[in-house]
């Protein structure tokens, strides 16, 4: 009889404990997925932050020996109403993209412009 109530105790015990720790665990999970979410809205905006300093050109007609830097900030310049040499200095790089839109519809590459 004794021993039934002992066994009895430590199985409460062993319960609660369980219980202790499966709230810990709960906690434990509801941070984790409070710091996913941060991870992830701090991603998306480092991702539209970077994607903020390009620029897209679409059906820029391909040459066989363009200088398309020259092509691109002439382009800018006359739009910006600016000098060519000034726009110059302030590109990083600039380079074709092939898309998907672009070859099904065989247009020209785009060309995307990295601002420094």
């Amino acid at each position: 009889q004794e021993v039934l109530q002992k066994n009895e105790q430590r199985l409460q015990m062993i319960e609660k404990r369980t219980e202790k720790t499966e709230r810990k665990l709960e906690l434990v999970d509801q941070r984790m997925q409070e710091r996913d979410k941060e991870v992830e809205n701090s991603l998306i905006q480092l991702e539209m932050e970077r994607a903020s300093f390009y620029l897209r050109f679409q059906n820029v007609v391909e040459t066989k020996e363009d200088d398309l830097t020259d092509i691109m900030a002439e382009t800018i310049a006359i739009t910006l109403q600016r000098e060519k040499s000034e726009i110059i200095n302030e590109l990083d790089k600039v380079y074709r993209v092939y898309t998907n839109y672009a070859r099904r519809l065989r247009l020209p590459r785009e060309v995307h412009i990295r601002f420094a």
